[in-house]
């Protein structure tokens, strides 16, 4: 009579899995950070810094901010009329600062000696930068393989 010569595989899949989904969440929590750190990058220069805020969801987490400048910069904005909101007229005082190149070749601010008033401007709108879809883009490779790598390392153990 032969006999055959049998073992059993101890595998707690529920432990692993839990442990995995740990680390994943670690590892997505750091990515996150790092995205965040990207993007205020990209804003470093701002005179005032842009807040973001981290949301957690089902999956992951998303990544927002509340402030409008952002919004604009990344989105871009149409042609749109500047009128003042508590006075009848807007008013530049000599050496005001232009920040934007189009205002500096249409604006007189910065040649003229004296304060200039005007009832409205025409803004001719802000170019889309898109920061978000830059960031994320350079970002995503780099999510999936940390992400890749904890499962790997999960499944070697």
């Amino acid at each position: 009579m032969r006999r055959t010569k049998g073992f059993d595989i101890a595998f707690d899949l529920e432990r692993t899995a839990e442990q995995v989904e740990k680390q994943v969440a670690l590892e997505i929590k750091k990515q996150h950070k790092k995205t965040i750190q990207e993007l205020k990058r990209q804003t470093s220069y701002w005179r005032r810094p842009v807040v973001f805020t981290v949301d957690k969801t089902e999956d992951g987490a998303t990544i927002s901010t509340e402030d409008p400048r952002y919004t604009w910069v990344d989105e871009g904005t149409r042609p749109h009329k500047i009128e003042p909101r508590n006075k009848k007229v807007l008013r530049w005082l000599p050496g005001s600062r232009v920040r934007s190149e189009i205002a500096r070749r249409n604006n007189m601010a910065d040649r003229q000696d004296v304060a200039q008033f005007t009832p409205s401007v025409q803004h001719p709108g802000i170019r889309p930068r898109n920061f978000t879809d830059v960031v994320m883009r350079r970002r995503e490779k780099q999510i999936y393989k940390a992400i890749s790598d904890v499962l790997e390392k999960a499944i070697r153990k």
